[in-house]
């Protein structure tokens, strides 16, 4: 039975406070050297953010993506960081996938406007420290500073740059026109989730299951099913497979020998049909 799919946007944006390097010579740069190895430098701007800073603002970007990504196949995306740092993506997804990814999103969401407001709490200390360290480096006077000060987005600006959005498409998707090249990518989705499931399972310690692992288990495995968007013979055996464990858990029961087998033959056969399917660069061994 063909699935309904959805066209689902994210978006998040932040200015950088990115100041480009108008003089090397000033930070001690060789001008002529620079010159001569035009083609294959780059020199990158200044960042009046610090670099640990903006390295846990990366991380939780790439964590929202990879998230996001995960749900269905990847229709567009985009990254630049011009005068704002863009990341955009649009993925196909079923309703129930949509829904879920609605709900971590609403978590993602009140992490990056905190980030945001730590951040503009520590405008005024960021901005100094900048102004001290570089003038310092450079002997830069007042009228250079200034300059300099006049790239800089004021408190204002920086914190209105934040922005995250979530978003679908008014209309409807069918599993059943997707073209090879989507089909490959849902199949490839669900054999990644799956033996990332099957990895959990490999490291998990508790005996018997807790209450928490057992509605994660569940909840995994009809992500899986949601992934399965064209009934795919192999996957829904590695799917049945899972809901076995599934069983064994609810009843309130440990992982034992046989579950243990079944999580081997479940690995396996992933990748087993990766390989067959030519998407084993899809999963993380």
């Amino acid at each position: 039975m063909a699935k309904e799919l959805l066209l689902v946007s994210l978006r998040m944006e932040r200015n950088p406070m990115a100041i480009p390097i108008a003089d090397p010579s000033k930070l001690g740069i060789d001008v002529k050297m620079l010159k001569k190895l035009d083609d294959h430098i780059e020199l990158g701007p200044m960042y009046v953010v610090p670099k640990s800073k903006r390295e846990i603002l990366d991380r939780l970007a790439e964590q929202i993506i990879a998230d996001f990504e995960s749900r269905g196949t990847v229709e567009y995306q985009e990254d630049e960081d011009r005068e704002e740092v863009v990341a955009h993506r649009v993925v196909s997804m079923t309703k129930t996938m949509y829904e879920d990814f609605l709900t971590a999103f609403k978590q993602y969401e009140q992490e990056f406007y905190g980030l945001r407001d730590e951040l503009v709490d520590q405008y005024d200390e960021m901005v100094e420290e900048f102004r001290s360290l570089y003038c310092k480096a450079t002997g830069c006077d007042e009228e250079e500073w200034n300059k300099i000060k006049k790239m800089i987005p004021s408190k204002t600006q920086f914190r209105d740059s934040f922005k995250i959005s979530l978003d679908r498409a008014p209309f409807v998707l069918t599993s059943d026109g997707l073209g090879e090249g989507y089909r490959s990518e849902f199949l490839g989705k669900t054999l990644q989730k799956a033996f990332s499931l099957a990895r959990y399972f490999d490291g998990y310690r508790e005996k018997p299951f807790t209450t928490e692992a057992k509605a994660f288990i569940h909840k995994e495995i009809g992500l899986l099913d949601e992934l399965n968007v064209n009934d795919n013979s192999d996957a829904n055996e590695i799917i049945g497979y899972f809901k076995e464990i599934d069983d064994l858990a609810m009843e309130g029961k440990s992982l034992g020998e046989r579950s243990k087998g079944i999580v081997r033959l479940i690995k396996e056969k992933v990748v087993k049909v990766a390989v067959e399917q030519d998407l084993l660069k899809m999963i993380e061994l």
